[in-house]
């Protein structure tokens, strides 16, 4: 489990040793690389014994943790609780159709869920905002504000 320290927090934490240089989505690429035949349910930036991570869940059940400075998979954990049904467009596709339209921004957490019988990604932004993207079609559901 992450350590339960804000992201603005260990973003301001942040030194020159240990920054985010790795993108969400080149994150999700070396994850799925080394998972062939898995997809992501979810992705999270957040702080691991020090370190700046991202954690990404697979529908196998696997969480991965990558090194936000240097892109490295750290550390594989399984939770055999999880298996889901694919979505048609993959999380790395509704994360650049998220940041495309929301430019100098990054994501802060995507997630894969069912609402209303759709399954959609929540993709949260560090500008406190939620799209929600349907995983069917790539489309931009809604858009909310968290104040």
């Amino acid at each position: 489990m992450l350590l339960g320290v804000g992201i603005e927090t260990a973003l301001a934490q942040t030194n020159a040793q240990n920054r985010l240089t790795v993108s969400s989505i080149q994150a999700l690429q070396t994850v799925l690389n080394s998972n062939p035949s898995t997809f992501a349910t979810e992705i999270e930036l957040d702080r691991d014994n020090g370190v700046l991570v991202y954690g990404v869940e697979l529908n196998n059940g696997r969480d991965v943790k990558v090194n936000a400075n240097n892109g490295q998979i750290i550390r594989v954990d399984r939770d055999d609780d999880r298996q889901r049904n694919a979505p048609k467009v993959p999380m790395r596709q509704a994360i650049q159709t998220v940041l495309t339209n929301n430019p100098g921004t990054f994501v802060k957490e995507a997630k894969l869920e069912r609402e209303d019988g759709v399954l959609r990604y929540e993709v949260e932004l560090n500008n406190n905002r939620d799209v929600n993207v349907n995983a069917n079609n790539g489309q931009i559901i809604s858009v909310d504000n968290d104040d």
